[in-house]
């Protein structure tokens, strides 16, 4: 069975080395995201009354990079910079992907170098699975929540847009986490699907699917896994979560006085 590793973001520096490299000796990649996550909301930090089992078990077995932050703080523009390895005033990422943004032509260009297309240019197989929000809507609009009230934010990705991602569960931004919609790799437009099950939950479920069909192939793997909670809203969370915090109040919660209550 081949080893899987969570790496970060020094990839493109790699091109060259990965193409004289066995493939036995090149790493599987696994990178999973959260979409507004504070950084103190960590358990292993010991600085807040989180409760968060599996990612300390993730930061004992590894390395925790506690003072690495994201280049942007806004959703776009910091995807962008993650995937390319480029500021937004290259990548052309500027602000966030929706209807308003999208005559300024701000979302990622098809010709960008990302570093999926690096590793795909050298023999990986590439799965992307949950949020992508890098593609500007476009008329008409898909017909779904994200894209009521004059703006509209959630674009289907086409599979000449998807920068060497074979393997495709995505949406562009969709906000109700426990009634996610999806689409899959030979998707069209038009037929994406609702999924009865929370957000995470569905996204981990397909990232095993994933590794358990590559991990029977011979070539190394690249896996990313996006999920937007704890993106808002905050309460769309199955209820056995929130339990784990029914004998505590809200006061023994907000401890840090630098986040508002």
């Amino acid at each position: 069975m081949k080893n899987t590793y969570l790496l970060m973001m020094p990839l493109l520096v790699a091109q060259t080395a990965l193409a004289d490299t066995n493939k036995s000796t090149r790493p599987n990649i696994v990178v999973i995201m959260a979409d507004q996550w504070r950084g103190t909301a960590l358990g292993f930090l010991g600085l807040e009354p989180v409760m968060t089992p599996n990612i300390d078990l993730l930061a004992q077995e590894g390395v925790a990079m506690t003072q690495a932050v994201s280049n942007y703080p806004v959703s776009s523009p910091a995807r962008a910079t993650f995937m390319t390895g480029q500021y937004p005033t290259s990548n052309g990422v500027t602000g966030n992907c929706n209807s308003n943004s999208a005559p300024l032509g701000v979302e990622l260009k098809t010709d960008a170098v990302c570093w999926s297309d690096v590793l795909k240019a050298n023999g990986y197989t590439n799965g992307y699975i949950g949020k992508w929000h890098l593609d500007a809507p476009h008329e008409p609009y898909i017909d779904c929540a994200n894209n009521k009230g004059g703006m509209a934010w959630n674009e289907w990705c086409a599979p000449e847009r998807r920068h060497g991602f074979d393997y495709w569960v995505s949406y562009g931004t969709f906000d109700r986490h426990l009634n996610p919609m999806y689409w899959h790799t030979d998707s069209k437009r038009d037929e994406f699907i609702y999924v009865d099950q929370w957000g995470p939950e569905y996204e981990v479920d397909r990232a095993i699917d994933f590794i358990s069909d590559a991990q029977t192939k011979d070539a190394p793997f690249a896996l990313v896994v996006s999920m937007n909670p704890p993106h808002t809203p905050y309460d769309a969370v199955p209820q056995k979560y929130k339990d784990r915090y029914k004998d505590l109040n809200v006061d023994s919660l907000a401890q840090n006085p630098k986040v508002p209550a």
